[in-house]
């Protein structure tokens, strides 16, 4: 589960959103009784293509050689299911294609929610494996040394404390176009740094090496991450 913010204030909650591998009942069934809202994705089979091939009868574009892309609607019920269920379609034929590709995705939000951005929310999901996949590589989250529950879970938290201070860095502190940057990145450029380190009258000097690449780009942020102390804006 994770945060879904949309240009709708109705997806500023906790949604459950995965791929095709958990679309099954069961799923859907706990997520309505705990009223969980849920983005799952459904594999492709012959019923939902045909259902969105009729839907796009009436509104497919002539022109194969641009990209032609629409989203919208389907009310349907697979055989396992108990009832019909909202799945929202993106339809999209690439440049100098003969034939739709689609992307199906069953869901609980109401339809004042439009399918275009139920598809975007989805979308996210590769998203938020990066920051998963971030966070374990960068910060070692889910390394568990220890046999006993408490301190595993310790370090899990201090590794999110440290994960957290980063992004405020990253997005608070760091030049416009280095803000997309992965941690990583931003390790080698401006923590992996020899500094020598000299206190003087009541100053802290941060030497660098003259021949340093990102030398200029340190003490950028270094500036920055002072006046964001401060409240400079």
């Amino acid at each position: 589960m994770d945060h879904i913010s949309t240009q709708s204030s109705l997806l500023n909650s906790i949604v459950l959103r995965t791929d095709s591998g958990f679309a099954s009942p069961e799923i859907y069934r706990v997520c309505e009784e705990k009223m969980t809202d849920y983005l799952i994705r459904l594999k492709a089979n012959a019923r939902l293509k045909a259902l969105a091939n009729q839907e796009m009868e009436e509104i497919q574009s002539d022109d194969y050689t641009r990209t032609d892309r629409h989203y919208f609607d389907l009310d349907y019920k697979a055989a396992s299911w108990a009832h019909s269920r909202r799945v929202s379609v993106l339809a999209e034929r690439p440049a100098g294609e003969l034939f739709y590709r689609y992307t199906f995705v069953v869901t609980s939000f109401s339809e004042t929610i439009p399918s275009k951005e139920v598809i975007n929310a989805y979308k996210r999901r590769g998203v938020m494996e990066n920051d998963i996949k971030e966070a374990k590589n960068g910060f070692f989250m889910g390394k568990t040394d220890s046999t006993k529950f408490q301190a595993n879970s310790a370090r899990m938290l201090v590794s999110q404390l440290a994960y957290t201070l980063m992004h405020i860095m990253k997005n608070n502190c760091l030049p416009q176009e280095a803000k997309t940057s992965t941690m990583a990145t931003i390790r080698h450029r401006l923590m992996k740094v020899a500094v020598k380190i000299v206190r003087h009258a009541r100053k802290i000097y941060y030497n660098l090496s003259t021949s340093h690449v990102y030398g200029e780009d340190f003490f950028e942020v270094l500036i920055n991450i002072q006046n964001f102390r401060i409240g400079v804006p």
